[in-house]
């Protein structure tokens, strides 16, 4: 099967030739409807949350964000204005 992008057509064979055909959008909705994504999903934000909790004050104030950040950086709204 053949596969056209952007930077050309390509050959592919083996599982990714199977889904090929299927639109990026749909493969991604399949693939959070897995509850194995959500799990995954969720053991990333528990180690981020602990990576970000497990700083101290002044590598906090170095990278110019407060502990009260820390809820928009993990559902991802944090936004700084510079």
């Amino acid at each position: 099967m053949w596969a056209y992008t952007s930077n050309g057509v390509h050959s592919l064979s083996g599982r990714g030739a199977r889904y090929a055909s299927i639109p990026p959008a749909i493969r991604r909705a399949v693939a959070r409807a897995n509850p194995l994504h959500w799990l995954g999903t969720w053991f990333q934000h528990q180690a981020t949350r602990e990576e970000l909790y497990g700083l101290d004050d002044r590598t906090l104030a170095d990278l110019n964000i407060t502990r009260g950040d820390f809820p928009r950086i993990l559902n991802g709204t944090f936004r700084r204005d510079d």
